[in-house]
């Protein structure tokens, strides 16, 4: 038997605000207001679509991910 949640972990490195919204067998909607490394927990396991924005620079990076366990994501800069 696999683990019953899953965490995520993102790597901010945009000057901002990281917003992290994840679609999938739940949805969430998380916060990376520091820079530096954010762990979100508690996350239903599953596949997910992971939509990344930031307050300091336009558009958004999509990921597809399969969450069980501890996963984690590049870090986020803007260019």
């Amino acid at each position: 038997k696999g683990p019953k949640v899953a965490s995520l972990t993102v790597h901010n490195k945009t000057g901002g605000i990281l917003y992290v919204r994840l679609s999938g067998p739940a949805t969430y909607s998380f916060v990376a207001a520091d820079q530096g490394k954010t762990t979100f927990n508690n996350i239903t396991p599953g596949r997910y679509t992971i939509v990344l924005s930031t307050s300091a620079c336009t558009g958004t990076l999509t990921y597809t991910k399969n969450l069980k366990g501890k996963s984690s994501l590049k870090p986020v800069s803007c260019r």
